[in-house]
């Protein structure tokens, strides 16, 4: 059965990093670290861990903080979406629980002063602010919460049934999650260090992600969803199994969703990659960004070799794209182009190359193949 490919519209992001696309995009280019020690609550005693915390966000009891930054991310990925959409989906594993923390610190016991705790009312408060009239789920498994929900979003758009879903995930910092992860011994003292040989441990955080996610294809999609797989190995109540058997059932099913989408609509894909090919490769280029070395400036040939492809390509007319491979830093372009126009393009670099200045790759028919040996 086709399934209906789906689209990312647009999205919004509150994090420790910044609030929205562009300052989220800058921090990370500019590879800034935004853990720092804790202060949205206070310590009995020690010194405070270093945790991510997002400090534009007021300090007020209600709405809980979760809550807070759920509505930023929402508003920012629904900006420009006129309509609610049909359903909301949240990942989500602590709701509101920093509020019912200060309010059991407190000696609160009226009931309704409780309101906020539940994760449900997560999904219900994102709901009301958009005037979503629709289901509104709230996901809660563990660290994959926010996957979840984009996953089983996808699964639902595919299905027809409905046109347009606002999914995504988010978490505050509370003391559950500061002293739970603190008392497994898992948390860096000196903040986290991810894939440093001699790292010591993670730093929790906080944030929310939405993406609005639809079967209508908008006039730049940000991304497409082509396919995603669940699985559930029931193998250690923490551990995943030693053979990554959840993990591979996973994958192969988010492949299969791929096999699923039309003809057509592997080819809407293919030129959606090809476009942000060429728009990431005209920065690179166009803003000579590492497209010469600067001991031999009067070395042009990656910049020679974009300049006659862009050329072969308009003058056949072809479907195809290219840019600098690998930031530049091999001396290499990456082309991607038409099987029918291989061989004259083949020709044409080594006439200006040399011989053999060109490397085939093939994209396979099968994204993963994998490999079973007997002992």
């Amino acid at each position: 059965m086709n399934q209906k490919p789906v689209y990312v519209a647009a999205a919004g992001i509150v994090s420790p990093l910044g609030s929205g696309l562009a300052e989220t995009e800058a921090a990370l280019r500019a590879n800034r670290s935004a853990i720092g020690p804790l202060e949205i609550f206070p310590l009995l005693q020690g010194s405070p861990l270093p945790v991510g915390q997002v400090r534009e966000l007021a300090q007020a009891p209600i709405p809980p903080r979760a809550h807070r930054l759920a509505r930023m991310a929402a508003q920012m990925a629904l900006a420009d979406c006129p309509d609610p959409p049909d359903a909301i989906i949240l990942g989500c594993t602590t709701g509101g629980i920093l509020t019912t923390e200060e309010l059991l610190r407190e000696g609160e016991r009226n009931r309704d002063a409780y309101q906020w705790h539940g994760l449900f009312s997560l999904a219900e408060d994102i709901a009301a602010l958009c005037r979503c009239t629709g289901p509104a789920l709230t996901v809660s498994t563990a660290c994959s919460s926010g996957a979840m929900a984009i996953a089983l979003a996808l699964n639902l758009l595919q299905t027809g049934r409905m046109r347009c879903i606002l999914a995504g995930g988010v978490d505050s910092l509370s003391r559950l999650t500061y002293f739970g992860f603190h008392s497994l011994q898992l948390v860096d003292r000196n903040g986290c260090r991810p894939l440093d040989a001699d790292r010591q441990g993670l730093a929790v955080a906080e944030g929310a992600g939405m993406l609005l996610l639809t079967t209508e294809r908008p006039q730049r999609p940000l991304a497409t969803l082509l396919g995603a797989g669940l699985s559930c190995d029931a193998h250690h109540p923490t551990a995943p199994h030693p053979e990554g058997k959840g993990a591979r059932a996973a994958m192969l099913a988010a492949l299969e969703d791929l096999n699923a989408l039309p003809l057509s609509e592997k080819g809407k894909a293919m030129e959606t990659f090809l476009a942000l090919v060429r728009e990431s490769g005209d920065s690179s280029w166009e803003l000579l960004q590492n497209v010469f070395s600067a001991k031999h400036p009067d070395k042009q040939g990656v910049t020679l070799a974009l300049a006659l492809t862009r050329k072969f390509l308009a003058s056949h007319g072809a479907s195809g794209a290219c840019r600098v491979h690998g930031g530049g830093f091999a001396g290499t372009i990456q082309a991607y182009l038409p099987l029918d126009c291989l061989e004259e393009y083949r020709k044409l670099m080594d006439e200006i190359f040399g011989k053999g200045a060109l490397t085939v790759l093939r994209i396979r028919s099968k994204g993963a193949i994998e490999l079973e040996f007997q002992a």
